[in-house]
């Protein structure tokens, strides 16, 4: 089968990963998968490599910052064009932005027999556009509802990454035989427990102090880690946090006025290839998610990442998450507050016994039930359902489907 992913992300970030694990499963699988993202500078030309089976194509971009995530319509319309001779069996398009909707319609009535879209992040209506501050999306909240509702009939079938999701699909009238319930996946392959001692000594960080770590691009409650830290110091004083990813500008102002910038390394995006070592430096894995619409209708690509890497995870009971929990005890569930989140990173600072328990426990659950390959191998039959249309009803949002339940 010849499948077109479709991403608006900047190549490396957040829904990219998704499409590319996916991707390069549904390679092994004997599929060939060319996949669109933003190019991280480019303005002009596009540019295509190989990545593990994957044809990944760079698209340009006009547009600065945050305004860099599928909204160019020049861009849009270039996609368009640079795909108008290029045949596929399938499109999956990953989210409703204008750099993915554009060229996934236009490919829907020219060519492709099957569109598909991905539905990762609850933007509208509340949801994650509520959560950037700024005029811009405040502007853009109604054209976020828009797009990922008015367009989503058109496709033949929609892949979700949550059950708040699934049941809003649903709710616009997107039939069950039409609806697979996947939740992201986790690399168990690309990211494996590492000795701590070692990877501590790599990065230059002290092997004797207690390590927490925060890792992300999208940072709706980081606030919510730091303050948290700020109490673990009064407990724990030789405690160090570390933050991997991109910063807000708000970042060091907070970490200023907590006074906790002596025990706070901070090492900016890092390659993939990477993290694994950044996460077998950790003692503790922070995933911190306050009850908001956006946090109820997502699910953390990151999550599958700190299973894979085998270390208790702190987070709270919101949303999908929680059925994780549930079913493995891989780490905390604490309610979403800092003198909560202190206390848990706390325990498993105390508890060395359980700690290494709930790291074996979360690889454990990476391996047996959320490994990017049985993820990929569900949307790869809900593909051929749909190729073949036939009816057979997917699981409900309730069952566990995707790689993550």
């Amino acid at each position: 089968m010849r499948i077109l992913m479709l991403n608006h992300n900047v190549r490396g970030r957040s829904t990219y990963f998704r499409a590319f694990h996916l991707g390069r499963w549904l390679v092994r699988a004997g599929h060939t998968v060319t996949l669109l993202t933003l190019s991280p500078t480019r303005r002009v030309r596009f540019a295509e490599s190989m990545e593990q089976g994957v044809r990944v194509v760079e698209t340009p971009d006009l547009l600065f910052g945050s305004l860099r995530s599928g909204w160019d319509p020049v861009g849009a319309l270039r996609r368009a064009t640079y795909l108008r001779r290029q045949r596929f069996d399938l499109v999956h398009a990953f989210d409703c932005r204008p750099a993915v909707l554009l060229p996934a319609m236009v490919q829907k009535w020219l060519h492709a027999r099957v569109l598909v879209m991905d539905w990762a992040d609850w933007w509208g209506r509340g949801g994650a556009i509520r959560q950037r501050h700024g005029v811009l999306n405040t502007l853009f909240a109604p054209v976020e509802t828009f797009l990922e509702e008015r367009f989503r009939k058109y496709a033949d079938g929609l892949t979700l990454t949550s059950s708040s999701l699934f049941q809003r699909a649903g709710a616009l009238g997107l039939a069950d035989t039409r609806r697979l319930y996947l939740a992201s996946g986790s690399s168990v392959d690309l990211i494996q427990p590492t000795d701590r001692t070692q990877a501590r000594l790599e990065l230059g960080l002290d092997p004797t102090e207690p390590v927490v770590l925060y890792s992300g691009f999208v940072h709706y409650d980081i606030d919510l880690a730091l303050r948290a830290f700020e109490r673990v110091l009064g407990r724990c004083p030789t405690a160090r946090l570390v933050l991997v990813g991109t910063q807000p500008k708000s970042l060091n102002p907070a970490i200023r006025r907590l006074g906790i910038g002596h025990r706070v390394t901070q090492f900016g995006p890092q390659l993939y290839s990477r993290m694994p070592q950044f996460f077998g430096a950790a003692d503790v894995l922070l995933l911190p998610l306050r009850r908001t619409v956006c946090n109820e209708g997502r699910d953390p690509i990151r999550l599958g990442d700190y299973l894979a890497a085998g270390r208790p995870i702190v987070t709270s009971p919101v949303g999908d998450v929680t059925r994780v929990f549930r079913d493995a005890p891989c780490g905390i569930l604490a309610e979403s507050d800092p003198e909560a989140y202190a206390a848990a990173i706390l325990r498993v600072f105390e508890d060395p016994n359980a700690a290494e328990a709930m790291g074996r426990a979360a690889r454990a659950f990476a391996q047996e039930h959320c490994s990017w390959q049985v993820a990929a191998t569900k949307v790869e039959q809900f593909y051929q359902h749909i190729l073949d249309g036939k009816h057979r009803k997917p699981a409900p949002a309730d069952t566990p489907l995707g790689a993550i339940p």
